[in-house]
């Protein structure tokens, strides 16, 4: 019972969280540019990766976890460091280094992507609605690429 309203919750706070009205105000206050930014993921204690966004109200901090393939694309792309920093970049000059992920699905809790171009993970990864908030949308094609 606990666990339903603790889900209920999250969820309510996630559906809030991603209004568009509410994700420009808090695309401000987290400092994340749509439609080009960088982003970590780190490996928690508990072998779980969770996107490292300050400012996320710890409430929501499940709502950070990596999974369904985008956790194992992290883990391919660690090097046993437990951190992987990203950019990320919806259309860049210059694609080389770029891998590409590509939407094949989506539902109302979030979208799959296929993984393409990466040398280290060719397989599907899925992106929840923290993905949504962060860029504003699922986008048909995101390019992505591991930075130092």
């Amino acid at each position: 019972m606990t666990q339903k309203i603790s889900d209920f919750f999250i969820n309510l706070g996630m559906s809030i969280v991603c209004s568009k009205a509410s994700q420009k105000v808090l695309n401000k206050v987290f400092g994340i540019n749509p439609q080009h930014f960088t982003m970590g993921f780190v490996k928690e204690a508990d072998g779980r990766w969770y996107a490292d966004i300050r400012h996320w109200p710890r409430l929501f901090h499940a709502n950070l976890e990596m999974i369904a393939g985008a956790d194992d694309l992290l883990e391919a792309l660690d090097n046993g460091q437990g951190y992987v920093r990203m950019e990320v970049d919806m259309n860049p000059v210059d694609k080389r280094d770029f891998f590409k992920m590509v939407k094949v699905s989506q539902t109302n809790l979030g979208a799959t992507y296929k993984v393409l171009y990466c040398e280290c993970y060719n397989k599907k990864a899925w992106l929840c609605n923290v993905g949504k908030f962060v860029m504003g949308k699922h986008p048909d094609a995101i390019f992505a690429r591991k930075i130092q």
